[in-house]
């Protein structure tokens, strides 16, 4: 029997605030897929919701995220995640 563990988020940095954007009231919820590799760093980040010029932020942050890695019977393997985040008005 296989037993999987999905990835676990161990260190965030908040994108905050953008300036710009909050000065034009732009305001709304970024999502992308990503992946997260054996390393428990984010690989690959592809945007499937964005909101005026938001995703900026969120791209640099998430180069300082860790994860735990996904396990596969113990064996660490990358896995896909979708991450979001919503900048308040």
């Amino acid at each position: 029997m296989r037993h999987t563990d999905p990835p676990r988020l161990i260190a965030k940095k908040d994108p905050g605030v953008d300036t710009y954007a909050k000065a034009r009231r732009i305001f709304g919820t970024v999502v992308a897929l990503a992946e997260v590799g054996t390393d428990g760093l984010i690989h690959d980040l592809a945007f499937t919701q964005l909101r005026g010029g938001l995703y900026g932020g969120v791209r640099e942050a998430a180069k300082h995220w860790r994860y735990a890695p996904a396990t596969c019977n113990g064996v660490p393997v990358p896995a896909e995640i979708y991450i979001a985040y919503t900048y308040l008005p």
